[in-house]
Order: structure tokens, then sequence, then C-alpha cells
């Protein structure tokens, strides 16, 4: 998944509100989404629904689920019970969040500089581990050299500060970033072409 852990939690409901009181208990950043209902709550709200729409979009949605946990919620004058709403699943901030088949899924949008000098090293790696394939050299050779130019300046520091990573990961004694090799191949990483090498 290119994620530096997975956690993961079980719950027994099968939506609504128990599946968010569930998910939340379990430590997921689980957030409600709620709609009105309109056919089940269009016969209390009869002319008020617009305003009580209008209400209901500028309330929080964790307010409103949280008012409909205590038994219902009053917009425009009209009191609404929980069978008046649908409560679904969203992400928390700094997260996003996909379900299918009964499981929900949250991944975290926000990377720390720890985790993407991790996933450039990485991701260096395995183009010139498949580099290393493509020249034909034996898997459990350690090679003199590995090499990579035109790194970004932040990219560049992240991937010298783990140098010593990327030669383990790639089998070689030394990493440089400047052209010390005889033949390179372009590739791109995170949007910039770059030129890599092994020998």
């Amino acid at each position: 998944l290119n994620v530096g852990g997975v956690e993961v939690g079980e719950a027994g409901a099968a939506g609504g509100l128990g599946l968010l009181r569930e998910l939340r208990g379990a430590g997921m950043p689980a957030e409600p989404a709620v709609s009105l209902d309109r056919a089940r709550a269009g016969p209390k709200a009869g002319r008020l629904m617009p305003r009580v729409l209008e209400e209901l979009a500028a309330a929080p949605a964790s307010e409103v689920a949280s008012a409909l946990e205590g038994g219902g919620i009053t917009l425009a004058g009209v009191r609404l019970g929980p069978g008046d709403f649908e409560v679904g699943i969203a992400a928390a901030p700094g997260f996003a969040h996909a379900s299918r088949g009964g499981c929900h899924v949250f991944v975290s949008t926000s990377r720390s500089r720890e985790l993407e000098a991790r996933g450039l090293v990485r991701d260096i790696a395995r183009r010139m581990q498949a580099l290393r394939k493509e020249r034909g050299y034996v898997p459990t050779d350690v090679l003199a050299t590995a090499s990579v130019v035109g790194l970004g300046p932040g990219q560049l520091d992240m991937a010298r500060e783990r140098a010593g990573e990327l030669a383990f990961l790639v089998r070689v004694r030394e990493v440089t970033f400047e052209e010390t090799c005889s033949e390179y191949k372009d590739e791109e990483i995170d949007g910039k072409k770059v030129r890599i090498s092994v020998e």
C-alpha cells in the first residue's frame, strides 16, 4: 500500500449512527455525512422544507449526528428524529475514505518529511533494481556504484540523508548524486525527470 503502517478495526453495525459510533470507538478517523431523507421528513416539514434544508446545510454534521444520537433535532421549528436522516461515513480532516462491501478504509493524506524521504528512497531503489535486472547483473552481486542525477533540492537532501539505506536496497557499495557512471537511463520521479545508473 506504500503506507507507514496499517491499523485494523472491526465494526458489527451495518450503517448509520451505529456504524459511526463503532468506527470511532475503534479509533478510526470517521466523521458523519448527514443528509435528510426527504421522503420521510417531507410530511413533517411540509412547506418549511427549504428552511429545514438551509439550516441543515449550515449545521456541522458532527453536531447534527450528536443531536440524533440524543433522539432528534429541531430545524426551522420542525422536530426530526434519527429515522428522518441518512447517516453515512466520511473521513476526518487529513484522511481520505472509501468503502466497499461493508469494509471501510481510511488513508492519511498528510506526509511527514520522514515518510516522504522513505518513499523517495524506495521509489529510486525500485527503479534501480529494475535497471540492474535490465542490464543483466546477478541479483546477489554487490555492485560498485549507483548514481541518481537531477533530483530537486529537497529530494536531493532527503536522498543524501538516506544514501546508506539506498545502497543497501540496491546492493551497491556507494551511491552518488553526480554523473559518475558511463551510461544513464531517464526516469521520472514525482513529476521530475532524473537519470539513474548502476554499475
